[in-house]
């Protein structure tokens, strides 16, 4: 589900006149959260540091602009980012 920032009546209206939570949309943002974390488990999970970097690297280009869902995308980045101290290249930062 798409939430409006309380008080944003800009955003309130988006939300609305584009149906942004209809089932279909709903239903295609928890398939793309969902394919996003099976390519993060799988980051977390491996210990072949060559492979953890290009899985990071898949990780991070599912972010860019031209992808769908791609600020969705961005959110998901920046919490694993945040959540498991993980720099460009996979390396944990410091």
């Amino acid at each position: 589900m798409m939430y409006s920032r309380p008080g944003s009546d800009a955003a309130a209206l988006t939300e609305r006149l584009l149906h942004l939570n209809r089932a279909d949309l709903v239903e295609r943002r928890s398939e793309r959260i969902a394919s996003l974390l099976k390519l993060l488990e799988l980051f977390v999970r491996c210990e072949n540091p060559e492979l953890k970097r290009l899985l990071w690297d898949e990780f991070v280009s599912e972010a860019q602009a031209h992808k769908e869902y791609a600020a969705l995308s961005r959110t998901v980045l920046a919490d694993a980012r945040r959540k498991l101290g993980v720099e460009y290249g996979g390396t944990p930062s410091s």
